[in-house]
């Protein structure tokens, strides 16, 4: 939820700092803002770490934390995915900070999907609030995922020019899959909202 919060408010001030660019990149961050986009990315990845390292070690003495699995494989892909925003080129770093700013928007939607599980676990699910929050979260998801993530796709082919060609390849890749995935869970979360506005059973685990 912390990291979610803090991903959220920094995603929202370097999307700011974005600004119009020529015709073959369309977007660029601000040489002003860079290197903050950078510090940001380096504490995010530092919390994938943390929490890759814990889901290892619980492993390790039997334990199989929440969606253990799941969370190895998103940690790997997201770290992965920010480094070439943190080393390398001028030319690459500036670019994979442009497109990666726009797309930790994703992060906002979290901040629901997290309080929508804690109210659960309170047993507050039947509260008026819960569907609010609920219907905020699908609204965000389909914003800052479903919208947000062919935008940023288009970006990383706009400044494939500025990317090695193993990092685009890994970008673009990544951005793929993970627009492939979002649907599925916007699918999965629409079904469940549906399932208990109807009244059909009780509402379940969320990712």
């Amino acid at each position: 939820m912390l990291h979610s919060a803090y991903a959220s408010v920094w995603s929202l001030r370097l999307t700011s700092s974005v600004e119009a660019a020529d015709e073959q990149t369309i977007l660029q961050i601000r040489d002003s803002s860079k290197a903050e986009a950078q510090e940001f990315f380096g504490r995010s990845i530092g919390y994938f770490l943390a929490d890759f390292c814990y889901v290892v070690l619980q492993l390790a003495r039997g334990h199989v934390p929440h969606l253990a699995f799941g969370r190895l494989a998103h940690h790997t892909v997201q770290s992965a995915a920010c480094f070439p925003a943190i080393l390398g080129g001028s030319r690459q770093t500036s670019s994979s900070c442009t497109y990666l700013s726009i797309a930790y928007m994703a992060e906002i939607s979290n901040l629901f999907l997290r309080t929508n599980n804690l109210l659960k676990r309170l047993g507050a699910e039947k509260h008026p609030f819960w569907i609010s929050n609920f219907r905020a979260l699908l609204v965000t998801f389909f914003l800052g995922r479903i919208v947000n993530f062919p935008l940023c796709t288009a970006l990383i082919w706009r400044h494939r020019a500025n990317l090695p060609t193993n990092i685009f390849r890994l970008q673009f890749g990544f951005a793929g899959a993970g627009l492939a995935l979002n649907l599925g869970w916007f699918a999965k979360l629409t079904k469940i909202y549906l399932k208990v506005v109807r009244k059909k059973g009780a509402p379940m685990e969320l990712l």
